[in-house]
């Protein structure tokens, strides 16, 4: 469920107020300017929430209030791995499974994702929580277990072990690594990889 805050851009509509009617950045101030004076607060809420918040600011029913995200703001997932546990800052797309984000990314393409070995690390700063780990089952997942797929936040660090074979595919000399890897199926996509 998206949850809005600054910068977020957000299209409102108000029945029998069209004069309100506008598409607005929420402000450092978690606020929503629908006019100078009329500046509802909707950092932290859902959809449903802020139009209700905005209903009450603007006195009116909320079923006469509509509101979408026209610009959601520059949220980010960091990902790590699975290759030399690389960093990849990778743009938040809203609600997402962890193996959704995974098959965006590619990280579940080319055999190199040891699906035992991934883990979501969400740091938990801007609520002031202990930071929380999730240790993912993929092969559970892949199994029709979606227990451990959880839903992805803005922030969280994604962290993807590498397989064995992929492993030593590295250690290899470069002129023999494309023959070791097609063999080892590094190079063929796969909806998950089987770890080793």
């Amino acid at each position: 469920m998206y949850v809005i805050g600054c910068p977020d851009v957000i299209a409102v509509r108000i029945v029998d107020h069209p004069h309100l009617d506008c598409i607005a950045a929420v402000d450092l101030e978690g606020r929503l300017p629908l006019t100078d004076d009329l500046r509802p607060s909707v950092e932290g809420l859902t959809l449903d929430d802020a139009r209700r918040s905005i209903a009450v600011a603007v006195g009116c029913d909320p079923g006469r209030v509509s509101i979408h995200v026209a610009g959601p703001r520059t949220s980010r997932v960091y990902l790590f791995g699975p290759e030399l546990n690389r960093q990849q800052v990778v743009p938040y797309h809203g609600a997402e499974r962890l193996v959704d984000f995974l098959h965006r990314t590619g990280r579940l393409a080319d055999g190199r994702a040891d699906l035992r070995d991934v883990c979501v690390l969400r740091p938990n700063v801007a609520t002031g929580v202990e930071p929380q780990v999730f240790r993912a089952d993929l092969r559970a997942v892949r199994d029709g277990d979606p227990t451990t797929n959880v839903v992805l936040e803005p922030g969280d660090q994604v962290f993807v072990g590498e397989t064995r074979s992929s492993r030593f595919a590295r250690m290899l000399p470069d002129w023999i690594q494309p023959g070791y890897r097609r063999m080892a199926g590094l190079n063929s996509p796969t909806s998950f990889a089987t770890g080793d």
